[in-house]
């Protein structure tokens, strides 16, 4: 009896349309592996610490991927766009450095370079998450693998170094560096490829 039971289920045919379904569920569980793996980090570790699945690094790079984060980095970006506009010559006049400077225009002068100060700790902030979501360089997708992020850091870096020339005399030179501040706008063809 147990041998015909074996062979009747050797003989059973199985319909088409669940070998279709099969391959559906094959289909849905590889767009399923595909959606759960951008929901992760590049693959390697960050800072020689974090693994891909470490739980802050997954958080950080989901914080860095949501829409919103992104408009609030482009909302600073045109910020610092204006800001950067209204900046020089005036800002030389309002600092004191000539004579004839109302209080009204070094007040405007103390209000440019605080918000410079504030979007240049943001900008740091920004990037700091990308280096530890992304990790720094020894992966495939590290943040300084790819050359937008390389156009980011190294505005982040010039900016911290105006920032730092600025009260110190021997480093005045450094502070031409700030003109570099120009290219932040196109960190906005970054984020919108139809603009290149």
């Amino acid at each position: 009896i147990a041998a015909r039971k074996q062979s009747d289920d050797l003989t059973k045919v199985v319909p088409s349309a669940s070998v279709d379904s099969d391959s559906d569920e094959d289909n849905d569980t590889e767009k399923n592996k595909k959606s759960v793996k951008s929901k992760f980090p590049p693959e390697g570790t960050s800072l020689f610490l974090l693994n891909q699945k470490n739980g802050f690094r997954v958080a950080l790079y989901r914080f860095i991927e949501w829409k919103w984060f992104d408009r609030l980095i482009l909302l600073l970006i045109l910020i610092s766009s204006v800001l950067l506009a209204i900046d020089q010559p005036y800002i030389t006049f309002c600092s004191g450095q000539v004579e004839g400077a109302t209080m009204d225009c070094h007040l405007t002068y103390q209000v440019i370079k605080m918000a410079d100060t504030v979007l240049t700790f943001l900008f740091l902030g920004e990037f700091l998450l990308k280096n530890i979501a992304l990790g720094v360089v020894l992966h495939k997708d590290a943040y300084w693998r790819d050359s937008w992020n390389i156009l980011d850091g190294s505005l982040v870096i010039i900016s911290l170094i105006s920032l730092g020339a600025e009260g110190n005399p021997a480093l005045k030179a450094l502070r031409s560096f700030r003109s570099l501040r120009g290219l932040r706008p196109l960190r906005v063809v970054r984020r919108y490829p139809g603009m290149r």
